[in-house]
């Protein structure tokens, strides 16, 4: 069942080590998190740093509900949120808010902050549906073989993206980035990448490698969390 995911896109230099929960940035971090975490419908969340623009984290909070995202754009809470995260960044740029209902493709899938050390992603544009589902499944079976690979998620995008309204968001789980681009050099690759790319009409946007190794889902009570 796809999951509803609000996903946050924030610019936070890495001189400011989030990462390490008893740093001064790392503290504030952590009261971000605590703010999803005791939101509305709240069920997991992951987080990690662009690979090839290290100062970009994204944060994936998944609720019950799409209307529990948007009643928490709209709350005291996000205003709070909003405050905090000006505290870490170096520019005066917002947050990019997108919404996306992802499902998991493939059995044991780790490239939601489940396991996957980084997870390729990118954003197809101007996907129509019945021509892009087609081909979307075929990419599905195509990928799992390919070694390396480690599970493969997405779903649609509900914000238009660079002007587009219908859009997909792929999540694939790879053992490393060099095992990836790797892939990327070989006919297998060739063959499937004029499948996927043929029914997005607009081609494709953000593509890059997210590394998700920070993973907790809401569990052992109110406010107990579980880390993945």
């Amino acid at each position: 069942m796809a999951e509803p995911t609000q996903m946050l896109i924030l610019s936070i230099p890495t001189s400011l080590p989030i990462e390490d929960p008893t740093s001064p940035a790392g503290k504030i971090w952590n009261e971000i998190l605590d703010i999803v975490r005791t939101s509305e419908g709240y069920k997991r969340l992951y987080w990690g740093r662009h690979v090839e623009k290290a100062e970009n984290v994204q944060l994936h909070i998944v609720r019950s509900l799409l209307q529990n995202h948007t009643t928490f754009l709209s709350s005291t809470s996000f205003f709070t949120l909003s405050k905090l995260v000006e505290t870490l960044t170096s520019t005066q740029t917002k947050p990019t808010i997108r919404h996306a209902l992802i499902s998991e493709f493939s059995p044991s899938c780790k490239s939601l902050g489940k396991g996957a050390p980084v997870t390729g992603t990118a954003i197809y544009l101007s996907t129509s549906t019945s021509s892009w589902d087609i081909a979307w499944a075929k990419w599905v079976a195509f990928v799992q073989t390919v070694p390396g690979f480690l599970g493969i998620a997405g779903g649609p995008v509900l914000e238009s993206v660079n002007g587009h309204e219908r859009a997909f968001i792929a999540l694939v789980g790879w053992e490393s980035v060099a095992v990836h681009e790797a892939y990327h050099h070989t006919r297998h690759f060739r063959e499937g990448r004029k499948v996927l790319l043929e029914p997005a009409k607009g081609g494709y946007a953000y593509y890059g490698h997210i590394g998700f190794t920070h993973a907790e889902e809401k569990g052992g009570g109110r406010g107990g969390r579980v880390k993945l």
